[in-house]
């Protein structure tokens, strides 16, 4: 009899030891960073550079595509530009992000002084920017 008892006591402090390691790893893989591109954040933090002036930032993200039609200080221009015709920016509202082929499409409402408008930017698998556009309200994304 007490032959199986310290058996029995063995196999739950096995048991036990094995729950305890399995809670661990579940608590410690849930504070992991979640590390895959997430287009709707960085397609904001984006505008927010760009509102800054700093424009570098985002440009060194461009595809060699825009960057053959479109640098740093271009589109810095492209923004006080933009603002000249719809009036300085006062907000965005919900970005939502839609797929055409393999590219992620992330659409940015802008509240304009004078204006409704749109920021829009396109990423390739990569996450790198295959397309980047400062329009009015309502342009449809092309199919």
């Amino acid at each position: 009899m007490q032959r199986a008892w310290r058996k029995d006591a063995r196999v739950y402090r096995v048991g036990a030891a094995l729950a305890a390691l399995a809670v661990a790893l579940v608590a410690c893989s849930s504070k992991q960073v979640d590390t895959r591109f997430q287009p709707v954040a960085v397609a904001v933090a984006e505008l927010g550079a760009i509102q800054q002036g700093r424009c570098a930032e985002v440009a060194a993200h461009f595809d060699a595509a825009v960057k053959g039609g479109l640098d740093a200080p271009g589109l810095c221009r492209a923004w006080r530009d933009y603002e000249r015709v719809f009036g300085n920016y006062l907000a965005h509202g919900a970005p939502v992000s839609l797929r055409r082929g393999s590219v992620t499409v992330v659409r940015v409402p802008l509240t304009m002084a004078a204006a409704a408008g749109e920021f829009r930017v396109s990423y390739d698998p990569q996450g790198t920017i295959a397309g980047i556009f400062f329009l009015r309200s309502g342009v449809p994304v092309p199919g």
